[in-house]
């Protein structure tokens, strides 16, 4: 029990489950912000079922996060796990993903990267089935920390528009995972970039924070126009984005859920709040270290 000034305060403990609950309707209250609930015709018509079921799919994720929650107690405490944050020079794996816009990509995005102040990393380059002259570009980039695939096949998005935007670039994002060998791993969208010191700042504050996840605060605009930021005060929908996250490599097993679209969640949220549902430590980085346009 506490005392101050002779009054006698009883501090407040939150079970896990209170916290989980809070959790939720926080999220909850976040999301209904930006997205509003997709009407579905309950009615729906051999047609209709047709063209559902070859809308982009994926696997159950549930089971993958039940997993890891039992694990993670246990993972974490091994040594091999822990290595990571005390590690000198550790690799940082970047991805990279793309889609018809190789101007922004290469003068936005990999300029950014490839200016960092650190310098061990692994960039992963992945285009979305671009058709435009994405591939020309790319071979121009001689510098053997670039790994550039190109999907053979563009997936099948949703056709609604706001469905499509909550899973579109999952597939190429998926398959940066599969290639990543890095110590950690963090993201860029191609119109996105990073302040040139953000890679030096967030290993060495996951070096003093032992965290799992870090995400940080991010401009809205680029560095030439600035037009405000995102404080990102908490994890919750909203208040994060792809290019503004920085994660222990253990968690490179969560990709995005292709079916989120299913219930109009963004595909990026829907991944980093399984960081939580996990029980991993997340850290908030005080200070600004990407733009998003």
């Amino acid at each position: 029990m506490l005392k101050t000034n002779n009054l006698k305060i009883r501090p407040v403990i939150k079970t896990r489950k209170q916290e989980d609950i809070e959790f939720v309707k926080q999220n909850t209250k976040a999301l209904r912000k930006i997205v509003k609930p997709v009407k579905f015709n309950s009615k729906k018509t051999k047609t209709d079922k047709i063209i559902e079921e070859t809308i982009l799919q994926g696997p159950d994720l549930a089971p993958l996060v039940n997993r890891m929650k039992n694990e993670y107690p246990i993972i974490s405490k091994i040594d091999q796990y822990k290595e990571i944050f005390t590690k000198q020079n550790p690799l940082v794996s970047i991805i990279v993903t793309t889609y018809n816009n190789s101007n922004l990509l290469i003068n936005i995005a990999l300029k950014s990267i490839l200016n960092q102040n650190y310098k061990n990393l692994q960039i992963i380059v992945i285009a979305d089935h671009s058709t435009d002259d994405t591939d020309i570009q790319m071979a121009k980039i001689k510098d053997t920390r670039v790994i550039y695939q190109n999907l053979s096949k563009r997936p099948n998005y949703p056709i609604n528009t706001r469905q499509r935007w909550t899973v579109a670039g999952a597939v190429p994002h998926n398959l940066g995972l599969e290639l990543a060998t890095g110590d950690f791993i963090t993201y860029c969208d191609h119109d996105d970039s990073f302040t040139i010191d953000r890679t030096d700042k967030l290993i060495e504050f996951s070096r003093q924070n032992k965290c799992d996840l870090i995400h940080h605060p991010f401009y809205i605009g680029t560095s030439d126009h600035i037009v405000t930021h995102n404080d990102s005060a908490s994890l919750i929908c909203g208040k994060i984005t792809t290019s503004a996250v920085f994660h222990h490599s253990w968690f490179k097993q969560i990709p995005v859920d292709l079916n989120c679209w299913k219930i109009d969640e963004p595909g990026d949220w829907n991944k980093f709040k399984k960081f939580k549902e996990i029980g991993a430590k997340i850290c908030r980085h005080p200070e600004k270290l990407s733009y998003k346009r």
